[in-house]
């Protein structure tokens, strides 16, 4: 009988390297009383030598995360093109975060900012400056700020006249490798571009400029983790990682389960022939024999799809069966809407199956637009709002706030007003209460609720005097 594996009372020394407890070699035996071999065993979990478990005969331990497969830009934009999630799954957020767009704060400069930001487009231009930056990593947009310098230099922020236009730029236009960085460790833009080499194309023509990042809002992605992984290029560590990257394989499996559900429906009708002789016939060569036969068999076909056979001769419809399959297509739905960090009425426009309505996955949904709108809409709108600013003359900073994403339903506004008229009611019974005990002064009651007015006492100015009677 073997003696069991016991565990080492006590914690390991404090100087004793631990790294080699991760993967251990081990010589353990097995029920047969031989000397079984135990590699690649995680030390912290369960191993059982009878069942298998966490020893060289279970499967799991061989099972490891292999290199990720890094999409490049050209792949992005096919995906976006072509896969009708893909396209959703990049858009979704930045057309959320426009949607309701933004008020002006300070109510005196509202008109003069709205009638710029309605001539620019600036709602249209986020969004799409949002979209780009979820397709390819990060993307800028360029604003034709009229200063008297040219587009490689500093904004002149005292000879601002005018903004002429806005124009997003992905990332994938943007040469990192010819731009400019700042290298200054002390600075406080270190690590970021002072000037951005960006080629357009119009008309079958390329143009080369270099912009500096005073006229430039910057748009970028979730930061890649570790920068020294190989297979991460230089743009996505700049700029981030696209969304269609993390969401890739399980975007693809999905598509995969689609075609194959497209593969079965074709054959979902297939037929049987049973043929007399058949062993016979290919026995002895006469393939020709058989491929007349079916061909007799499929011309004489009616249009009622009957067939003329031999007494002998069998013919078997056969179904493919389609139970549960729209379950195993639910599971990859909802696994895509996780990924895509997305509730499935927005990703596929339908509610979840179960006792869910889907409600609280849309309002948990809304809270990660919020967060969007705070770190990447935000920084780049309070900047643009700084240029205006600057343009009209304004002292101090233009605030604004992003308009309320939920929206109310009719029978949610009615039960608002319902409690809000209730409150009125209740508060008029209590000040009813004060007034009759003396409390409160029904004078002063009704010049704090702007109520002196619907009380005025009205003298008459013009009074005859009854007729005598007769």
């Amino acid at each position: 009988m073997t003696e069991p594996i016991k565990r080492p009372r006590g914690r390991p020394p404090k100087n004793k390297d631990t790294s080699s407890q991760v993967k251990v070699d081990s010589t353990v035996a097995s029920p047969e009383g031989k000397s079984e071999s135990v590699s690649h065993i995680d030390a912290s979990q369960w191993i059982n030598v009878l069942s298998g478990l966490g020893t060289s005969r279970d499967k799991t331990v061989y099972t490891t995360f292999g290199s990720a497969r890094i999409l490049d830009p050209v792949e992005l934009t096919q995906l976006y093109l072509a896969e009708g999630l893909a396209y959703r799954i990049v858009r979704a957020l930045p057309e959320d975060a426009t949607r309701e767009w933004i008020s002006i704060t300070d109510k005196s400069h509202e008109d003069i900012i709205m009638d710029d930001m309605l001539r620019l487009q600036v709602e249209d231009m986020f969004t799409e400056a949002g979209s780009s930056a979820r397709l390819q990593g990060g993307s800028i947009i360029i604003m034709g700020i009229m200063d008297g310098r040219k587009m490689d230099q500093p904004v002149n922020e005292n000879a601002i006249r005018d903004i002429a236009y806005l124009r997003v730029v992905d990332s994938s236009c943007i040469d990192i490798s010819a731009s400019v960085f700042d290298e200054n460790m002390e600075s406080p833009t270190f690590g970021k571009l002072l000037k951005y080499k960006v080629r357009q194309t119009l008309n079958n023509k390329t143009y080369d400029t270099m912009i500096h990042y005073s006229r430039v809002l910057e748009f970028k992605s979730p930061p890649v983790p570790s920068q020294i992984y190989s297979g991460v290029t230089q743009n996505m560590k700049y700029w981030g990682i696209p969304v269609l990257q993390s969401v890739y394989n399980t975007l693809s499996a999905h598509g995969s389960i689609l075609q194959n559900v497209s593969n079965i429906l074709y054959e979902f009708n297939s037929g049987t022939y049973k043929l007399t002789n058949l062993g016979q016939l290919l026995a002895s060569g006469n393939e020709s024999l058989l491929y007349k036969r079916m061909q007799a068999i499929q011309a004489g076909t009616s249009t009622l799809n009957a067939r003329i056979l031999d007494k002998d001769e069998v013919y078997q419809k056969d179904y493919t069966s389609l139970a549960s399959l729209d379950q195993l297509i639910g599971v990859y739905m909802l696994e895509l809407c996780a990924v895509a960090n997305m509730p499935m009425v927005r990703l596929f426009g339908k509610s979840p199956s179960g006792f869910s309505s889907g409600e609280y996955d849309v309002k948990n949904y809304y809270d990660s637009v919020e967060v969007y709108q705070r770190n990447r809409i935000a920084p780049a709108l309070r900047y643009f709002l700084k240029i205006l600013a600057l343009k009209h003359k304004i002292k101090g900073r233009i605030g604004f706030e992003f308009n309320s994403l939920y929206q109310l339903n009719e029978t949610e506004k009615a039960e608002i007003k319902k409690i809000e008229a209730e409150a009125l009611f209740y508060e008029a019974q209590a000040y009813e209460k004060y007034m009759e005990n003396g409390v409160r002064d029904p004078a002063a009651v009704a010049k704090e609720k702007g109520w002196e007015d619907e009380y005025v006492d009205i003298e008459p100015t013009n009074v005859t005097d009854p007729p005598p009677s007769t």
